[in-house]
């Protein structure tokens, strides 16, 4: 056999070995991703009651309406709530609000956001959302 020939075979050899290392690389991450370990970022975001949190929402633009001290109430509400309800909040309701930002950051923007939907009488989500 020719030494061309030789080092062809050794490649080959080579490169199945590879892949079988790869192979079996593969299959420990895949296995170690079906593994349930706590809850996935998906059941977080469900975890709260999205009816409640539009509800919660309804209410606070209706004190709003009411005539209650937006900064207030809004100050109130992101206090009582964790950093993860309020994402949820955010999202259940849709509203144009950056859940990455401070709970300060939050505040403002729902202030704001509550503010434009008293002036224009109408709810907030008919803003974000085509007719």
């Amino acid at each position: 056999m020719s030494n061309s020939r030789r080092s062809e075979t050794d490649l080959i050899r080579k490169a199945a070995r590879l892949a079988q290392e790869l192979n079996a690389v593969l299959e420990e991450l895949t296995s170690r991703s079906e593994k349930p370990e706590g809850r996935s970022p998906s059941e977080a975001k469900t975890s709260f009651d999205q009816d409640q949190l539009r509800a919660e929402f309804e209410n606070l633009r209706v004190s709003v309406e009411n005539g209650e001290d937006t900064h207030s109430i809004v100050s109130h509400f992101i206090e009582a709530n964790s950093k993860e309800r309020l994402n949820a909040f955010i999202r259940a309701n849709g509203l144009p609000i950056a859940t990455k930002r401070s709970k300060v950051s939050v505040a403002s923007q729902l202030v704001q956001l509550l503010r434009q939907s008293k002036a224009i009488g109408a709810p907030v989500k008919s803003l974000t959302e085509p007719s």
